[in-house]
Formats: C-alpha cells, sequence, structure tokens
C-alpha cells in the first residue's frame, strides 16, 4: 500500500517573505498578475493583500497557498476561547462563593459524641507518628488479614 504525500503546510509570514522577493526580483516589480500565474487558483489581488499583511480565509485559497486550512469553531460563552473537549465550567454564583468562604473560615468542627472524639484523637495520633493512612483498598486487605486470610507473595489472596 502506497502513502500519498501529505501536502506541503508552510506558514504565512514564509509565503509573504517569497511573495515579496520574487516580486523585487526584477525592475521594474514583477506584476501581481505574472506571480498569480505560478498559483493556481489564487487571484492576483489576494496575493497583493498578503503582501500587505492580510490573512487569506477562503479553504480553497489556503490550500492552494499551502496554508493550513481554517475552520469555523463556536466561541466558549464563558471565556470567548475555543475550546477542543469541553466548555469552561460556568462561573458560581455568589451566594454559592459567599456560603464557601464562610465555611472554610470556621474552626474545625468539635465531635458531639464520645466515640467520635475518640476516633479522631486516635486519627490524630496516626498522623503524628508518620506512619501513613490506609485507602480503602489497604484497609479493606487489613481487615480480611486480622480475619484469617493469607496472601501470597504477588499480594493475591490464597485460600
Amino acid at each position: 500500500m502506497t502513502k500519498t504525500p501529505a501536502a506541503h503546510v508552510q506558514p504565512l509570514d514564509a509565503l509573504r517573505r517569497d511573495l515579496l522577493a520574487r516580486r523585487a526580483q526584477n525592475n521594474p516589480p514583477t506584476p501581481w498578475r505574472a506571480l498569480a500565474a505560478d498559483y493556481p487558483g489564487v487571484p492576483a489581488g489576494t496575493l497583493c493583500a498578503i503582501s500587505k499583511g492580510r490573512e487569506p480565509r477562503k479553504a480553497s485559497v489556503r490550500r492552494a497557498l499551502g496554508l493550513p486550512v481554517l475552520v469555523a469553531v463556536p466561541a466558549c460563552p464563558t471565556c470567548g476561547g475555543a475550546h477542543k473537549f469541553r466548555p469552561c465550567r460556568p462561573a458560581l454564583p455568589a451566594h454559592i462563593t459567599t456560603c464557601v468562604e464562610f465555611l472554610a473560615a470556621r474552626e474545625p468542627r468539635t465531635m458531639r459524641t464520645n466515640l467520635g472524639s475518640r476516633l479522631l484523637e486516635i486519627r490524630q495520633r496516626i498522623v503524628a507518628s508518620g506512619e501513613p493512612l490506609l485507602d480503602r483498598a489497604a484497609l479493606a486487605r487489613e481487615l480480611s488479614e486480622r480475619r484469617g486470610a493469607v496472601y501470597g507473595r504477588g499480594g493475591r489472596r490464597v485460600g
């Protein structure tokens, strides 16, 4: 299976420099119509506009000049930019922002029950000792080991 070669894509400023250099080669300058003969499908006026800094928008002209084709994309209503996958999150309403700031400024919650106070105290001792806290998987394994489960070298349960 033979691959077809990809179209040559060049930056706009390189095309602009090339056009101006080719036009300035002769004295008097080469007419835009003569230069347009080398770019089929591109009007002479468009080449002149490109040399002055204007960027072509038509896909057929861009393709003929070897420029990347531009595609219209709807702008994000939040930030005004174009997103590839998903739009920005909308800004939070003021009452929610105020509530979050209020909750963040509060003092740490005190436990209402004796059991909650004891569990919080145990947790603080474990954190202070430097021992890492267990995640759900490690906690499940710890409980099963305490209940008599045996684990092999690969960390898989035996039996």
